[in-house]
């Protein structure tokens, strides 16, 4: 938990920097500190799509338990079509 701390702090320094230095920045980190931050950020986006009332259906109405989920893999086809972003909203 110590490193994912330590790369979310280094990202977000990235980010309240220049483009060109956020970049440099950002290459500096090993792949497997990407690989993490990546990891944490799909975990992050799953917790939020779940407390939504339509994707928490979604997810209940194709079996899918988002808690056990690390990885895109798992959710195969599972996406969203503009249909359903016009008639639910955003």
């Amino acid at each position: 938990m110590i490193l994912s701390k330590t790369i979310e702090i280094a990202e977000r320094l990235a980010l309240k920097t220049n483009p060109g230095y956020a970049i440099a920045l950002l290459n500096r980190l090993p792949p497997s500190a990407i690989s993490l931050l990546q990891r944490i950020r799909f975990r992050e986006t799953l917790k939020l799509a779940g407390k939504s009332e339509f994707y928490s259906q979604r997810f209940k109405d194709r079996n899918i338990d988002i808690r056990s989920i690390t990885h895109p893999a798992p959710l195969g086809d599972f996406f969203t079509p503009s249909g359903d972003l016009q008639k639910y909203g955003a």
